[in-house]
Parts: C-alpha cells; structure tokens; sequence
C-alpha cells in the first residue's frame, strides 16, 4: 500500500510541476478519487513496455489504472490519459451495473459516433480505428472524444454519481 502511495505521489509532484496548479490538483484528485474507490493506480508498469499511454485493467473485482510516462516529465498527454483511462472505468462501472458486456458505451452507439465526429479529427478517428479490434471501437472512441472534452472534474462527478452513488 505504502508503494502505490508513494507512486500516487511521484504522479502527483510531477503533475504539479509540470501544469497549471488548478489542472494538476483536479487529476491529482481524479486519482486520489480512483485509487480511494478500489483501483490500483500503477505507474510505468510493466504492460508500458508495450508502448501504450495507459490501460485500465480488470479482472472480476479487481481493477487497476496504469499511466505510462516512460520516465519522462509529466505532460499534457499523460493528463489526457488518465481521463481517457477514467472514462473506461465508468463504462465498466456502468456495464457491470447494467450486466451488459464489457465493450458497451455509455452512450448508444449512434450518439458516439456523432459525439466522435464532432470532438475528433478525421485523422484521430482513423488511428483510433486502425489501432483497435473493431469490437472495442466504441468504446475507445467514446473515451478518446471524452478525454478531449470532459474535464477531472467533470469525471470526479461522473464517477460519484455513476459508480459510487450505487454502491
């Protein structure tokens, strides 16, 4: 426990140092809010030999968020990510309420495409496309178009409402 503390706050630290305080304090909180709620927030793990910006992870109860920085300051994107991360962990919170399957969207998936469209260039949609199975497209659209729109705040409030107002 005490690790995952001290990797919260290395994450923490460099957000602070690296972006506006305001900006650095709301995901520092977005993943005090994570981590206080039972996912395991993992940073530089072994899955970010992979290349991957971050994953969220589950396995029945056990869930885990991780943050690939490779080592490197603390950016913008890494803030993109873990709201991109945190939009997956409502739509796993959200499908294991509703038992529905696990590459179901929040939204129908007609408003996730017009949601995408309109918040994601032609040229985002396209990578997004090429770099997933087609079963998880949704779903990766509906957290990257997220990401780019909704704020941690925005998602600290998601998160309270969606998946902690029902347990």
């Amino acid at each position: 426990m005490q690790k995952l503390f001290k990797q919260l706050g290395l994450l923490v630290t460099g957000l602070a140092l690296s972006v506006t305080p305001s900006l650095a304090s709301t995901t520092g909180e977005l993943l005090e809010l994570m981590d206080d709620s039972g996912i395991t927030i993992v940073l530089d793990g072994p899955r970010c030999e992979d290349g991957i910006d971050g994953a969220y992870q589950w396995t029945g109860i056990a869930r885990r968020m991780v943050i690939c920085t490779n080592g490197e300051a603390i950016d913008a994107n890494d803030h993109n990510t873990v709201r991109h991360e945190t939009i997956h962990a409502l739509q796993h919170c959200k499908n294991s309420i509703l038992e529905r399957p696990s590459n179901t969207p929040m939204l129908e998936p007609n408003q996730v495409i017009e949601y995408a469209e309109e918040v994601l260039t032609p040229g985002q949609i396209k990578s997004i496309l090429s770099q997933y199975p087609e079963d998880v497209w949704l779903i990766e659209l509906e957290a990257f178009a997220g990401a780019e729109v909704l704020t941690a705040a925005d998602l600290m409030d998601l998160f309270n409402e969606m998946c902690l107002a029902e347990a």
